[in-house]
């Protein structure tokens, strides 16, 4: 016989509208066991939010008793109500619910807070999820803005491919995708090379301190466009790296023995200068 997971039993839950009591739910009797997956369906009013607010955790009955993998949840607190929603329960909403100032990333990551999950798990776990939903973190870089970003962006259907491999790695397997096919044809074909999609400054750099000339034509596997190493030249003069010829200076010589994006390294040749080399390595720390 299977466990029951989920039962309701005489559940009510009645709402009191000022002079009126409102019932969502009279009588509720439900029983869902280990295994089974329960679509609960109605027209409008029917009570199906209100059954699964009380389900989830999110609110008590007027009446009757609720019981979660074996416990009455009916008369928990809510910071014990809380504690089980963080451990045992999943909602996927019909809003998106997110908090706009975080990533999506950090979106993932903020119920395992409330798990005690520590920071680099709570990471990981949360890149493998998002990497479920064909979702990956790649750099960006707009050579008209300067800017570069790091964006969550759909993979690409070699990279989907990929994935898939790994299903049937040892033995026999099969791929779940969690979106559609349609989402995935209209997927690019490859991901774009990093080189095409990164700030070219340390590059310029690094070959300039290596001897190469003439950088734009040479010989890379994906060539990036012009105007990014433009945008590199532009940045490299301004931090005194190269001078107006775009040849390498003395202080870009320097940089390029840092193994530091060229902005930070130029911090800290600057702070040799002033004397506040400690100071500013704890900023380039934070920044690195």
């Amino acid at each position: 016989m299977k466990k029951a997971i989920i039962s309701l039993e005489n559940v009510w839950k009645i709402y009191q509208m000022g002079k009126v009591e409102v019932s969502a739910l009279r009588g509720l009797n439900l029983q869902i066991n280990e295994g089974e997956f329960l679509a609960i369906q109605g027209p409008s009013g029917s009570g199906k939010s209100t059954c699964m607010n009380l389900i989830g955790c999110l609110d008590l009955p007027s009446k009757g008793n609720i019981f979660l993998d074996g416990h009455n949840i009916s008369h928990l607190s809510e910071n014990e109500l809380a504690n089980i929603r963080g451990r045992k329960i999943g909602f996927v909403f019909q809003q998106f619910n997110l908090i706009r100032t975080l990533s999506a990333m950090e979106n993932v990551m903020l119920p395992m807070v409330f798990q005690g999950i520590e920071k680099a798990s709570r990471k990981r776990r949360a890149s493998e999820l998002l990497n479920l939903m064909g979702l990956e973190k790649r750099t960006g870089f707009h050579p008209e803005t300067g800017i570069q970003s790091l964006d969550l962006r759909p993979i690409s259907k070699a990279s989907a491919a990929q994935r898939a491999g790994r299903a049937g790695r040892t033995q026999p397997g099969v791929c779940y995708r969690l979106y559609s096919e349609d989402d995935f044809n209209r997927r690019e074909e490859y991901t774009v090379p990093e080189i095409q999609r990164t700030d070219l400054a340390g590059v310029v750099l690094q070959m300039k301190s290596l001897g190469v000339a003439d950088i734009e034509n040479f010989d890379f596997i994906d060539p990036p466009d012009r105007e990014s190493f433009e945008a590199a030249y532009k940045t490299l003069v301004i931090l005194g790296a190269l001078d107006k010829g775009n040849g390498l200076t003395s202080v870009g010589r320097l940089m390029a023995k840092l193994p530091l994006e060229p902005r930070i390294g130029r911090m800290l040749v600057a702070a040799q200068e002033y004397g506040c080399v400690d100071e500013v390595c704890i900023i380039a720390a934070s920044l690195s």
